[in-house]
């Protein structure tokens, strides 16, 4: 459980910060996707309540598919949910990082597509990325971005 834990406060803290650089953000390292794409449904479940319950993080969802990490800071959240269609690894991870409008406007497409292709130079060979991001304007997060984490298929 620290692991996923520690896994979650990092990438939080360096995803949600607006001022951090491409090559200090790195989105979801390969240490990481090691960590979650080695784990089975189960554990990863029993980790998130786990996580849940000491109050560290949130968990949604429900265990079907596995739940969905989430944790927040002032400027966001950040939510990790592997997808399990086979219950002894994830198929993929799916990153969700939401940011408050307050914050939203200080995010730009460069900073996006820079993160997004360092990130993929760290991942690769075992893994691919791929990620986009949105604006939907009226709510409390206003600017979304999204990104798959798959196993490469030479690694399969």
């Amino acid at each position: 459980m620290k692991n996923i834990f520690m896994l979650m406060v990092l990438c939080a803290s360096l995803l949600l910060n607006t001022k951090a650089s491409a090559q200090e953000i790195e989105l979801f390292s390969k240490g990481d996707a090691d960590v979650v794409f080695s784990m089975s449904k189960a554990q990863w479940n029993r980790n998130v309540v786990a996580i849940d319950q000491s109050g560290d993080g949130l968990l949604k969802g429900e265990p079907t598919y596995g739940f969905t990490l989430v944790t927040t800071n002032p400027t966001g959240y950040l939510a990790v949910a592997p997808r399990y269609e086979k219950d002894e690894k994830p198929s993929f991870i799916s990153v969700t990082i939401g940011y408050k409008k307050e914050i939203a406007g200080l995010i730009t497409n460069k900073a996006f597509n820079d993160a997004l292709t360092l990130a993929k130079s760290h991942l690769l060979p075992a893994y691919e990325i791929d990620g986009e991001m949105d604006t939907i304007p009226g709510g409390v997060y206003t600017k979304f971005m999204y990104f798959g984490i798959y196993e490469s298929k030479q690694n399969q």
